[in-house]
């Protein structure tokens, strides 16, 4: 944070860290990416391959 503060006029800094957050393996990554691909996957449209969420099929203009 230091580094983000560094040439600040004010001496109180405007960069404040207030929550760290665990940061996993790539390997962990690439498969919480598939999970994710997966669920978008079952709303992806046939024609141009468009995700679309809480919509019903139904609705007007659709």
């Amino acid at each position: 944070m230091a580094a983000f503060n560094a040439y600040r006029v004010s001496s109180e800094p405007q960069w404040n860290l207030k929550y760290v957050q665990p940061i996993g393996t790539e390997q962990e990554s690439i498969e919480i990416e598939h999970q994710l691909g997966a669920q978008f996957e079952k709303h992806r449209t046939e024609q141009n391959g468009e995700i679309f969420s809480d919509l019903d099929a139904a609705a007007p203009g659709m």
